[in-house]
């Protein structure tokens, strides 16, 4: 059974050790297995792939990304929207995250401290920035992923402003 770790067990210096430098690396299957290397091919936005009007879009990027691929089968492009929209409007097939019941443990219970929204807000600023410039500017997934983190970026600062006032 797992147990909750506190924040200090949890800290760089438990788990890491205190003074140890990380050298940056690659991963050996981005190095020998993956075809482009360790680049992402596209970036699905969950709040995009469930809302009604993006998320047929979304989706069928993710299964455009996949297509041709050994060993997955992917279902033919002009029947994307209708399954997406079996699955995510019409509630069938297995639950997710939009067939929760409302039963659970309201929103507030899982609430972030300005300061942990602040540090949240301070490592999305610098994905943006590395994004945002020199080869990735040209990279479609690297501006989709900019795009939506200036959008957690947007509801991260209007939640801090709210805690503030």
């Amino acid at each position: 059974q797992p147990t909750k770790f506190t924040e200090s067990e949890l800290s760089y210096e438990s788990v890491i050790g205190d003074n140890t430098t990380i050298l940056p690396s690659y991963d050996y299957n981005c190095i020998m297995n993956l075809d482009g290397g360790c680049k992402a091919k596209t970036v699905i936005q969950y709040e995009k792939l469930v809302e009604r009007s993006t998320g047929p879009a979304e989706a069928n990027k993710m299964a455009a990304t996949i297509v041709g691929k050994p060993g997955i089968e992917v279902i033919a492009e002009e029947a994307r929207e209708c399954v997406w929209e079996e699955l995510i409007i019409n509630r069938k097939g297995l639950r997710t995250s939009v067939d929760r019941d409302g039963n659970g443990p309201p929103r507030e219970a899982f609430a972030l401290t300005q300061d942990q929204l602040v540090l949240i807000n301070y490592e999305l600023t610098r994905v943006r920035e590395k994004y945002s410039t020199g080869e990735w500017v040209s990279d479609p997934a690297a501006q989709d992923l900019v795009a939506s983190v200036n959008m957690y970026i947007s509801e991260n600062d209007a939640e801090i402003e709210e805690m503030i006032s």
